[in-house]
């Protein structure tokens, strides 16, 4: 069963000052509690940084070769430099995050991230262009998922997944609301003005908010001991094999789900419906926003780990009914369905890194995964392209994303009912 690995490999226990406890509540507005109102800071924070970060290299690939010399493939290569740069730099970041004030981390992300769009409107040459996406990217690992949802595990040992499906939520909602503004600006000015203004509202959403966040809930400070504890509790944790195929099993889920993301709109328009493309792809996204915050409260009832599993099933089975689906009606069931489990496994993935570790080492374990993710983040919309290209259709490319979600659910399955090595 998946309820037989034991639900946290931590090594020595550290001292009870730095162990999981929940968030300071008011027994009568829990929601307006000190945990809470982090929450949401994170939830408008995680709005700004994805609506002008993560979904607004749509609109800057589209934008910028119109009105410069650069080519929708410098964009696009930049965009994926953009990606690998923030992958990689969360190695660092992580350790920043267990040394230093969050709200000093991820200011600075904010103002690097701020600087570097502002600037992409006036960038002509592809060396500046990269050096600039090289900058984005550190900024918006600064100041996005990573030390977001840090900040989630450290206050929340209780409705830690209903915290996390509503911070996270502020992902999808600065894709349904930021990033429409975004194109709608850079057609009402000229580009070097829309990116500036991009920057500075990066900054005024999310500075003000910033400025509300603690590293760590009151008298929960962690100690030298605890530091010490930590660092053996990390190394038992990284040769644990659940952590390494949950870790490859998301390398494989994202590369599916953001393959999947970046095709629909070929996808819809290949089967005749093109003229009604704008509604439908609104039905994912609203689709995500409702499954993640259900996922959430089922996952604080019952095992986020057999949630985790239910949604690895849906994606591939979403991936299927869009490879077969013919005409109006099943394309919107089909990107439903699919909607459902992308809300879900994105929330999903720090959960279960935080309820099998703790989360006294869980920014450099989430870290060292979310890279892995994000190698598949960057790799999918390529490879479902390359078999669109071979096939000359759709339906081998998704058929290709439903079998690599199945084979993900597969090692996702052999972590969890096998004991982790060195974990007795």
């Amino acid at each position: 069963m998946l309820t037989s690995l034991p639900p946290v490999v931590r090594g020595p226990a550290p001292p009870p000052a730095a162990t999981d406890r929940p968030a300071m509540t008011s027994p009568d507005r829990p929601l307006l509690s000190p945990g809470w109102r982090i929450i949401w800071a994170l939830f408008v924070i995680l709005a700004f940084s994805s609506g002008l970060g993560f979904y607004n290299q749509a609109v800057l690939i589209r934008t910028i070769p119109a009105h410069t010399a650069l080519t929708v493939s410098d964009l696009s290569n930049a965009t994926t430099l953009f990606f690998l740069v923030s992958g990689v730099f969360g190695l660092v970041l992580a350790r920043l995050l267990e040394r230093y004030d969050i709200r000093l981390v991820m200011g600075v992300g904010s103002f690097i991230s701020a600087g570097a769009l502002a600037a992409i409107g006036f960038v002509e040459g592809l060396v500046p262009l990269f050096g600039i996406y090289i900058l984005f990217g550190l900024g918006f690992s600064s100041s996005g998922l990573l030390p977001a949802t840090t900040l989630v595990a450290r206050w929340f040992a209780e409705r830690r997944a209903s915290a996390l499906a509503v911070a996270s939520t502020g992902l999808s909602a600065g894709g349904v609301l930021v990033t429409p503004a975004s194109a709608l600006l850079v057609e009402s000015v000229s580009v070097s003005t829309a990116t500036s203004i991009m920057g500075l509202a990066y900054l005024v959403g999310t500075l003000p908010c910033i400025a509300l966040l603690r590293s760590h809930p009151p008298d929960a400070e962690p100690t030298q001991a605890a530091t010490a504890a930590t660092s053996e509790g990390y190394r038992v944790a990284l040769r644990s094999r659940y952590f390494w195929c949950l870790s490859i099993a998301y390398l494989a889920l994202m590369a599916c789900q953001v393959g999947g993301i970046a095709h629909q709109y070929g996808l819809i328009d290949e089967r005749g419906e093109g003229g009604s493309a704008a509604l439908a792809l609104m039905v994912l996204p609203v689709c995500s926003i409702v499954g993640r915050l259900a996922g959430g409260w089922i996952a604080d009832r019952f095992s986020p780990r057999w949630l985790a599993l239910s949604m690895m099933a849906l994606q591939a089975v979403a991936m299927v009914m869009l490879a077969l689906a013919e005409g109006w009606v099943p394309l919107l069931v089909s990107l439903a369905v699919f909607g459902a489990s992308v809300g879900n496994l994105l929330m999903l993935h720090p959960l279960l890194v935080a309820d099998a570790y703790g989360h006294v080492h869980y920014a450099r374990l989430f870290s060292i995964s979310n890279l892995m993710s994000t190698l598949g983040v960057a790799a999918g919309p390529a490879l479902m392209g390359f078999a669109y290209t071979a096939t000359g259709g759709y339906w081998a490319a998704f058929m290709g994303a439903a079998i690599a979600s199945v084979i993900a659910t597969v090692i996702y399955v052999a972590g969890a009912i096998l004991k982790p090595v060195d974990s007795a």
